[in-house]
Order: C-alpha cells, then sequence, then structure tokens
C-alpha cells in the first residue's frame, strides 16, 4: 500500500465533526492543503493569513470541497511579520475553543538581511518569533487534549546536525558581521527547524495535557520561493545529501492530519516528525538545554512574553 493511501485511509475512520481548527497560512500551499483535507471529515475551519482576497478564495475552496451544515468556515487576518499584531490577532478567540492549532506560514530569506517595522530580523520574526508570541497566547484556545502542529523547513532529515557550527546561540538573529550572508544557505533551516524544534520541545514539558508536534513536509510545491524570490540554484547548495519525496499540499494534508488525530501518537508529546510521519531523533544541538534556554530568554526580552 502506498504511504499516502494508510494516511488517507487511517485518516477516514476520523469523523471530525464538532471539532475546530484554526490555521494559520492556511490561505495557500500546505496549510490549505490541511484545510481541505479536516474540513473533508467534518471540521470548521479558521484560516488566519495576511491577504484577505486570498483568505475568502480560500474558504470558498474549503466550502466547495464539503458540506457547511452545522460548521462554520472563516478568514481572519494577521500580520507575521508584527509581534503586535499577532497579539491583536490571538486575543479575538476564547478558551477552549480549538481543537487543533496548525502554524504553516514562513517565508525563505533571499537578499539582504532585512528587518521588519519592529527591527527584527524577517526571517527569525516570520519563522520563529511569530510563532513564540502566538503560542503563548493561544494555548488557553486550546483544549484538553487537543494538538498543535508547526510545519517548516520542508527539507530535514536525520543530517540536521551538519548545521550546527552555523548556530549561534549569541546572534540568533544573523547581527554579526557577513554572518546572514555566510550563513544564508541555511537561514530557513535555522529559524525554520531548529528554533521551532526547541519550542515545541519546550511547549511539551511546559503543557503536558495538550500535545505539539513539528512537521517537515519535505517538498510539496507551493508558492513559497516564489514569495520569497529565491535564486532557485541556491537549493543545491542546502539540501544536498538530504532525500524526499515530492507531494501535493492536500497529499501532506492528510500525513498531517493522521498527525493530528492518530490515537498512539497521542500518547506521546513533543514529537518531531520526517516527511513520512516518521519520528526524528533529536540532533545533539536540540538536545541542548543552554541554547534552547538562551532562544527562549531572548524571545521573552524582545516581546515580553
Amino acid at each position: 500500500m502506498a504511504i499516502d493511501q494508510k494516511f488517507a485511509q487511517s485518516n477516514d475512520h476520523h469523523n471530525l465533526s464538532g471539532k475546530s481548527a484554526l490555521i494559520v497560512g492556511g490561505t495557500q500551499g500546505i496549510g490549505l492543503g490541511i484545510a481541505k483535507v479536516l474540513a473533508r471529515r467534518g471540521a470548521s475551519i479558521t484560516v488566519a493569513g495576511r491577504n484577505k482576497v486570498s483568505g475568502d478564495k480560500a474558504i470558498n475552496q474549503i466550502k466547495e470541497e464539503s458540506t457547511s451544515e452545522g460548521r462554520t468556515f472563516r478568514f481572519t487576518p494577521v500580520d507575521l511579520e508584527s509581534n503586535k499584531d499577532v497579539e491583536r490577532f490571538a486575543s479575538q478567540f476564547s478558551k477552549n475553543e480549538f481543537d487543533f492549532i496548525i502554524w504553516s506560514a514562513g517565508i525563505f530569506p533571499s537578499g539582504p538581511r532585512r528587518e521588519t517595522n519592529e527591527g527584527i530580523e524577517l526571517a527569525f520574526q516570520v519563522n520563529y518569533l511569530s510563532r513564540y508570541v502566538g503560542y503563548q497566547l493561544l494555548i488557553p484556545c486550546l483544549k484538553d487534549g487537543g494538538r498543535l502542529l508547526t510545519i517548516n523547513a520542508p527539507f530535514v532529515d536525520n543530517t540536521f546536525d551538519r548545521f550546527q557550527p552555523q548556530v549561534d546561540v549569541d546572534d540568533f538573529e544573523f547581527k554579526k558581521p557577513d554572518r546572514f550572508e555566510s550563513t544564508q544557505a541555511n537561514i530557513f533551516n535555522i529559524t525554520g527547524c531548529l528554533y521551532n524544534d526547541y519550542l515545541v520541545i519546550h511547549l511539551a514539558n511546559q503543557h503536558p495535557t495538550k500535545f505539539f508536534a513539528h512537521g517537515h513536509p519535505g517538498y510539496v510545491p507551493t508558492n513559497l520561493l516564489d514569495n520569497s524570490g529565491v535564486d532557485r540554484k541556491v537549493l543545491g547548495g542546502i539540501f544536498t545529501n538530504v532525500k524526499f519525496t515530492q507531494r501535493t499540499a492536500e497529499e501532506y494534508g492528510e500525513i498531517a492530519t493522521y498527525i493530528l488525530t492518530d490515537e498512539e501518537l497521542g500518547k506521546k508529546n513533543g514529537l518531531l516528525f520526517d516527511q513520512d510521519a516518521n519520528v526524528l531523533k533529536q540532533s545533539e544541538f536540540e538536545k541542548n538545554v543552554n541554547g534552547s534556554e538562551k532562544l527562549f530568554e531572548y524571545s521573552k526580552k524582545l516581546t515580553g512574553l
């Protein structure tokens, strides 16, 4: 049986009627694929993104592909480049509102180092810090037993330790002279993968009644690279020796839904998954408590949370 068919058949046993999902980055790409899969199985869907036109289009697609009786589908805007807006966004939701929270939005850094209007390096902000802020405020909105899945850094496998020398716990935003340029090929994996692995493991320890996981989806053709303006030739230097399978967004949506609903997985916490939902080993750097503590201290200093 093909692996994707296995996940789809497993998911067919789950009726998600009465369940509610928030998907940040759900207006396109992987997030929209997950939204469609969850909606087909009965869940109410809230998608969040920056562009209202894209958001309304996504909601219409979700409605067209699922029955809407007794459920809600809505779009709500959020600008992940602004922590103030992430705080505004999170404040609108109620305690215990969601069974699932999925955060799939991210950027691939290109060109010179850039900062947001709040003075934070762009990739660090969008790929990691917006999640740090959002999760702190949204965890009360996630029901006990609910599951949070963060998705980023698609091309990661158990060879991630090769990036270790380029992680500097005294320079999380790549401010040191020439450091951004010298590590740019791996900034997406550092901000999207390592920092979020730290975050997921930390949240699992802090909130044991809720489930936290980080999924690495492999190669899913989306607008990520086009939106970031990256030269695709750069990819050859980033993902050498990493084997991955190409899937559509909805095919990965089945895998994400499996992570969100499988009973056996729900008995564990703080899990990191590869593209086929295999549990990844923590690298030595991910096990480095000093590194994660420094990251969270720095994040708290920036955000007050």
